[in-house]
């Protein structure tokens, strides 16, 4: 989402500019190195670190820099292993979110916005509020992109600001919004303020001049009560900052026309080509190649978010009493839990129209988008999600909950089939996951010429890049304006 959102703003002649860190998988060769380290202050500690200078591989405008601590970044996950995160993940990113600041010094540069995305960087709003605005940065605002607010992250007793120990009324903490009270599984004290002991997520909400959800919908759905993961109190205390924003897609990389990775391309004038690709899925992952059954794909994390507890359950699971009616052909690209992971192992063992890949396979899938023929999420909650757009595009027509992204992007088909453009689950439970697959196997039954006008429907939907960055832009630039005069994006004030 990153690199398509800079490089959509940088085509709106915004000056925009990329921070992140130098993973071990990054390599520095052909980068340009700022001469000298940079001092970042983290809590009561001060980190030294080098920085690399690139430009993003799909806008050559858009300049990114890497922060090269390879103690903190060259590991083998980016956030820990799947049972947990690293000890050391609050000063992970918080030197990151410092080094926001630090690389803006060194650059003499300052930007009228910082936009930090969940919570690895959501200390860039603590930091710009609490200690950058007297440093440099007094006209700059912050904006948070929450794209899970599941996790929340590490706290901050390491690495807050000083001297706020904790956040009083006189440092600007969120005031308390009328009849709330610290709910139950809430992960900040009563009233919404953000304290050292909380997260770093809450305490970026608490700072942020601006909060953005990835979806409308799921911007609503999260000031529902029990839906706002434990974060209800901050948000309420935060609503009038709150907006919702759907993520965009780049249909450069998410075309059929044009996609080296699958077998023959295909457009919504000659949707018969896609029956190639379907033929060759079926066959990379051991299928009897059949026309008279569809294929229905998913690509997803394995967790309980994606629905899979829903589907997998030994006892109350959707999923296998439909495979044993051998009414259709399911595929599945992604890993996760452990649970799920066996799980589906054992059920591709036993059926033989059942396939699995348990690993990240950026062709395949694009094949699983291009050749199956309708697209399985069945998500318990979905900020926003991609994959449903992409299967728009490709003319897998999806099978989604009716939550958050899913809602904003897919229309429920009528009955006739005459209008919608895919089959919405109205609740995320095992028998109503059935009964949508169910409507597919109908429609299916249907015929081509059904079909395919299903399909074009929403190969003529778009959700872009270019129109979230119009969006982002304007949020931009109503933040920026909060005081004094009008915000010119496409040149950062010089750092006074």
């Amino acid at each position: 989402m990153v690199s398509g959102l800079a490089a959509g703003l940088a085509d709106l002649d915004v000056d925009v500019r990329v921070l992140m860190p130098r993973y071990g998988w990054v390599n520095a060769s052909g980068m340009y190195r700022i001469p000298r380290p940079i001092a970042c202050e983290v809590g009561s500690n001060e980190f030294w670190t080098a920085v690399y200078e690139a430009s993003l591989p799909s806008h050559p405008r858009v300049p990114v820099y890497f922060v090269d601590r390879l103690d903190m970044f060259d590991r083998d996950f980016i956030y820990g292993p799947n049972s947990g995160g690293y000890e050391d993940n609050d000063l992970r990113f918080a030197l990151l979110s410092a080094a926001a600041f630090a690389v803006s010094r060194t650059l003499r540069w300052t930007p009228h916005v910082f936009h930090a995305h969940d919570w690895p960087t959501a200390p860039v709003a603590e930091l710009l509020r609490y200690r950058e605005r007297i440093s440099g940065f007094a006209e700059s605002k912050s904006v948070l992109t929450v794209h899970n607010p599941a996790h929340s992250g590490p706290d901050g007793k390491r690495v807050a600001p000083r001297p706020l120990e904790p956040f009083s009324e006189d440092s600007h903490s969120m005031p308390q919004p009328p009849g709330s009270g610290n709910g139950a599984g809430s992960v900040m004290p009563a009233g919404g303020e953000a304290t050292r002991d909380s997260p770093s997520l809450v305490r970026g909400i608490a700072s942020s001049d601006r909060i953005v959800f990835v979806s409308p919908s799921f911007a609503d759905e999260v000031m529902r009560p029990g839906r706002g993961f434990g974060l209800e109190d901050t948000l309420h205390a935060r609503r009038d900052a709150i907006h919702g924003i759907l993520n965009g897609v780049d249909y450069r990389r998410w075309n059929p026309s044009a996609d080296s990775f699958l077998p023959v391309q295909y457009d919504i004038d000659t949707l018969e080509k896609r029956e190639i690709v379907r033929r060759a899925l079926m066959r990379e992952f051991g299928m009897p190649v059949d026309r008279g059954r569809p294929v229905i794909g998913m690509i997803a994390r394995l967790d309980e978010q994606k629905g899979f507890r829903e589907l997998l359950d030994r006892n109350t699971g959707s999923l296998e009493p439909l495979l044993k009616q051998n009414r259709f052909a399911f595929v599945v690209l992604g890993s996760g839990h452990d649970e799920f992971e066996q799980r589906l192992r054992e059920l591709a063992h036993r059926y033989r129209n059942v396939g699995v890949a348990l690993r990240f396979d950026e062709r395949l899938a694009h094949m699983i988008e291009g050749g199956s023929d309708f697209f399985l999420m069945p998500s318990r909650y979905e900020p926003c999600g991609l994959n449903q757009i992409y299967s728009l595009r490709y003319g897998s027509i999806p099978i989604v909950s009716e939550t958050g992204g899913l809602k904003d992007t897919i229309h429920d088909l009528s009955e006739d089939a005459g209008e919608g453009t895919g089959i919405v689950i109205r609740k995320n439970d095992p028998e109503q996951i059935k009964e949508a697959i169910e409507r597919a196997l109908a429609l299916w039954q249907r015929g081509p010429r059904v079909l395919n006008a299903v399909r074009q429907r929403g190969m003529r939907e778009r959700f872009s890049t270019e129109e979230m960055a119009k969006r982002y832009r304007t949020l931009y630039e109503s933040t920026a304006q909060l005081e004094g005069e009008p915000a010119d994006l496409r040149s950062s004030r010089a750092l006074r």
